[in-house]
Formats: structure tokens, C-alpha cells, sequence
């Protein structure tokens, strides 16, 4: 019986060491889950204060965060976000490849690392990681015209259009596909295209206005007159009185060129008829579109005003800074390049080859232009009022 006894007593001290053991565990399991859930807590604090631009706070949160646990991959994500939002795109970019290294399938973050390098000049890296991002996902519209984007700032309109087309015949209802193909074509001088893809956006934006406006000036690079007074016509019948004044004028451009000088008579207070074939006009009229962010109608309006005098400089100058801000960088250069020859001392023409070199990724062609205009006086007023839109 003693032994009996014995062998209880024994029994229940190893159960109870055993139990003391289980708690230990239990306690320290129960401390992990509340670092993990800590950490968590902080970051959805940061996001919010993200989201509200409290750029500092956020960060701070989130390497509170990263201490309690090294392995949230989306507290490294929402740390190259805030190193974007404060323009550190080397500490973005270094976050962005962490969270790539703990899960490699994050299509939003090779979005990210590719526009890292697309801002950074590096094409061949931002192709790479938009192309990543759209393997892994490829019904996402951003990373479509990401690549597109790519290809168009290195010149190669082929393979930029190749792509699109492709992907657009995948997405056959979206809007904004359409639009960057217009661009395209609207750059490249393929009006009849263009046409078709604004068109095409029109309808199914359910007559956008900004869109009908693209298609107008479109329609006006292209010659289609009668097509453009239609639209500016629709367009004038539903604005403001400044919108209205402004479609008028070009609505009377339109039945000019198209012959229904009757029709355009009652606009003479506006616009003489003499003013149809006079540069200046569509010049004062490229400079109006410039200043109010309508790149592509200045474009259209410096290509006008070129027809009519091929060696206007002003109107060359203006074809430039369109075609800059368009994105169309490598015929940017070309249309610089005419300007020098005739100008040698156009510091305008060299500061815009700089910038347009620097997005096409050639450093010393960018710093030689750069040097040049440098060391020339500033141009006259139209031209400095060119460099401000820029």
C-alpha cells in the first residue's frame, strides 16, 4: 500500500511540472499573439495617418511595427509608399524589393518597383517589373499602360502600339485603353486612328466631355472640318459661357475652312475671316491650350499654324513644348533640332532637348544640351512663357 502511495505522490508532481511546463508555453504563445497582433494595431493606425498625410507619424508606427515583427510584408510596402509620397525613391525602392523578397507574387508592388525605375530613367528595369506585375495579373488596365508607357518614352511606337492593341482587344469596354491608343496616333501624326480610338472613347464614356474635346482637335490636326464643327458645335451647346466663347471661335475656325462662310458670319465679332489662314492666330491659340493643360490641342493648333508657315519659329517652339508634354520625347528632340539649326542660340531648344534626353535615359546627351542652354541668355517672352508651362 505505502508503495502504492508512493507511486501517486510521484504521478502527480511529474503532472504537476508537466502543467507548470504547459503554461510556460501557453504564456509565452499568448505574448507572440499579442506582439503579432500589437504589430498589426500600429499598422493599420499608419495606413490611416498615411492616407491622411501624416507622413512622419506613419512612419513611426510602421517601424514600431517591423521591430515586434520583421515578417509583415505589408509594413515594408506601406514604408516605400511613405518613401514615395516624400519623394525618397532609392528608400522606396529598397522597401518595395523586401516585401518582393518575402512574397515575389505581389503584382501592386512590381507596379510600384517599375514605376521606381521608370522614374528613375531606368526603362529596361521598369519594363522588367511591369511586365512581372502584369504577368501575375494581367486584367489590370495601370500596368497595360505602364508597359505601353515604356515603350513610348524609348521611341518604340511599334512595339508600344503592338502591345496595346493586343490588350485592348481584351478589354474591349475600357476607356482609358482607348485614349492612351489615341495618344499614340495623335503623336505619331496617324490622325485617321486616332480618330477611331477617341471616337471609340466617346461612346463609351457616354460622350465625356474632355474626350469629345481630344476628338475635336483631332479632327482640326486632321483637316476634318466639317467633323470638327459638328463636335465643337455639341460642345458649345452644352457649356459655360467662358466654354462657350472659347468653342465658338473654333467652331468658326471649322466653318470657315469648310466653306459655310454664311454660317460663320454672325461669329465676325469673334474671329475675322482673314484669321482661317493667319499663324498668329492658332499660335495665341496653341499658347491659350498650353496654359490651360490641353497639350494635344496645342499640339494640333502649332501643326496648323506650321501648314500655313513652315519656318515659324514660335510656332515651332510651341510644337516642342506640346510634344513634351504629351510624352512624345524622341520627336521632341527632332523638332528641337530644327529649332537650333535655325537658332543656335535658342536656350529654350537646348533645355528641352535636356529634359527629353533625361527621360529617354541618355545622361550625356541630356548634360551637353544642358550645358549649352546654360550658358545662352533667355529668349523672349513667348518662350519664357513656354518654359513655365514645362
Amino acid at each position: 500500500m505505502k508503495k502504492y502511495y508512493k507511486m501517486l505522490i510521484v504521478l502527480m508532481f511529474a503532472t504537476f511540472i508537466a502543467g507548470c511546463g504547459n503554461v510556460e508555453k501557453q504564456k509565452t504563445a499568448a505574448e507572440q499573439r499579442w506582439d503579432k497582433n500589437s504589430a498589426q494595431i500600429k499598422l493599420r493606425v499608419a495606413q490611416e495617418q498615411f492616407e491622411s498625410q501624416q507622413y512622419d507619424n506613419a512612419l513611426k508606427l510602421v517601424n514600431e511595427s517591423i521591430v515586434i515583427d520583421d515578417k509583415i510584408v505589408d509594413a515594408y510596402v506601406l514604408s516605400g509608399k511613405i518613401a514615395l509620397a516624400k519623394s525618397q525613391f532609392d528608400v522606396a525602392y529598397l522597401n518595395f524589393a523586401k516585401a518582393i523578397e518575402m512574397d515575389d507574387n505581389l503584382d501592386s508592388v512590381w507596379y510600384l518597383l517599375g514605376w521606381v525605375a521608370e522614374n528613375q530613367k531606368d526603362f529596361a528595369k521598369a519594363d522588367e517589373c511591369y511586365q512581372k506585375a502584369f504577368n501575375i495579373n494581367k486584367d489590370n488596365i495601370d500596368y497595360v499602360a505602364a508597359i505601353t508607357r515604356v515603350y513610348v518614352n524609348q521611341g518604340d511606337y511599334d512595339k508600344g502600339r503592338e502591345f496595346l492593341e493586343k490588350n485592348i482587344k481584351r478589354h474591349l469596354d475600357d476607356v482609358s485603353l482607348k485614349i492612351t491608343a489615341a495618344n499614340i496616333e495623335m503623336q505619331t501624326g496617324n490622325y485617321d486612328k486616332a480618330i477611331n480610338y477617341y471616337r471609340q472613347a466617346v461612346l463609351l464614356s457616354g460622350g465625356d466631355r474632355n474626350i469629345l474635346e481630344s476628338l475635336g482637335y483631332c479632327c482640326i490636326a486632321a483637316e476634318q472640318w466639317t467633323y470638327a464643327e459638328d463636335i465643337f458645335k455639341s460642345l458649345a451647346d452644352s457649356a459655360d459661357q467662358n466654354q462657350k466663347d472659347e468653342c465658338n471661335k473654333i467652331l468658326t475656325v471649322c466653318r470657315m475652312n469648310s466653306g459655310k462662310y454664311a454660317e460663320a458670319a454672325s461669329d465676325y465679332d469673334r474671329i475675322s475671316a482673314e484669321q482661317r489662314n493667319d499663324p498668329q492666330f492658332w499660335l495665341k491659340l496653341g499658347y491659350a491650350h498650353l496654359g490651360n493643360n490641353s497639350a494635344i490641342a496645342a499640339l494640333a493648333c502649332s501643326k496648323r499654324a506650321l501648314k500655313i508657315d513652315p519656318a515659324m519659329m514660335e510656332a515651332l517652339n510651341l510644337q516642342a513644348a506640346a510634344q513634351y508634354l504629351t510624352g512624345n520625347y524622341k520627336a521632341c528632340t527632332s523638332t528641337c533640332e530644327s529649332i537650333i539649326r535655325n537658332e543656335s542660340q535658342s536656350s529654350f531648344a537646348w533645355m528641352l532637348s535636356g529634359k527629353c534626353y533625361e527621360k529617354l535615359g541618355n545622361s550625356d546627351k541630356a548634360s551637353f544640351a544642358y550645358e549649352q542652354s546654360l550658358k545662352i541668355k533667355p529668349g523672349n517672352q513667348g518662350v519664357m512663357k513656354l518654359a513655365g508651362n514645362l
